[in-house]
């Protein structure tokens, strides 16, 4: 085991997570194999969603063991040529919306997939439902800087961001860099085209207000996209926004 899975295995509690068999190139293989190296690192307990008997053939075929993996059948795929409203209201029985409504139903801690992304979010908003004061989701990702890596979001969740948005996002990212990182009182800086508080959009000048006041959060001011990976400021809401 890993200093980095040490360290989250004795922060967390045992989790149960579901997982997509069939989203992303290679799968199932390539999940499956992930999945077992999840259950061998970590000790976490997985739901696979997909077709169970092309599962466990792809398993026997490579020697990959589903010990700590119970497996739920299903019967579709969403595509990811589909178009993700139109697939998660139609295709029922496919591994992200039985996913989703396992989560719903609180059979799991989380949801897992590399398949559609927007299938992914379209179906997080309605059948999951975001937390009370979260207008939408936000995508976010780890990404690498000089000293340290930062947490960017959203990452192409949604096209446009109203403050409000903006904030939201910086809580949650905080709550993420803390709790999943633990890093104390992490940073967060708006992604803008000036540092100075005047720069900006409309849009970004009122969130640059709105960050100052919200709870929960140490806003450090806007950021140079420049910036960024030097460690100046440090996490993210994007339209922009980042956290470290």
């Amino acid at each position: 085991m890993t200093e980095r899975a040490r360290t989250l295995t004795e922060r967390m509690k045992p989790m149960k997570i579901i997982v997509d068999m069939m989203g992303g190139d290679n799968a199932p293989l390539a999940v499956l194999e992930g999945a077992a190296a999840a259950v061998k690192e970590y000790g976490v307990q997985l739901i696979g969603v997909g077709d169970e008997a092309l599962v466990r053939k792809t398993a026997a075929d490579n020697n990959i063991p589903l010990d700590g993996i119970e497996l739920v059948n299903c019967t579709e795929v969403i595509e990811m040529c589909d178009e993700p409203a139109r697939a998660i209201r139609t295709k029922k029985d496919s591994s992200i919306v039985v996913g989703l409504n396992l989560l719903k139903e609180g059979r799991g801690d989380a949801f897992v997939s590399a398949g559609s992304t927007g299938a992914l979010h379209v179906g997080a908003s309605l059948i999951v439902r975001t937390l009370r004061g979260i207008k939408r989701p936000a995508l976010a990702t780890m990404v690498p800087a000089k000293n340290k890596a930062y947490l960017l979001l959203d990452c192409g969740a949604n096209v446009e961001c109203r403050p409000e948005m903006l904030a939201a996002f910086a809580v949650m990212g905080s709550c993420y860099v803390n709790k999943v990182e633990g890093r104390t009182s992490p940073s967060v800086a708006l992604a803008n085209n000036g540092a100075e508080e005047s720069k900006g959009t409309p849009m970004l000048k009122e969130a640059h207000q709105l960050l100052k006041t919200t709870p929960g959060i140490r806003f450090v001011g806007n950021i140079e996209p420049r910036d960024v990976t030097q460690e100046r400021r440090h996490q993210h809401p994007k339209q922009g926004r980042r956290t470290t």
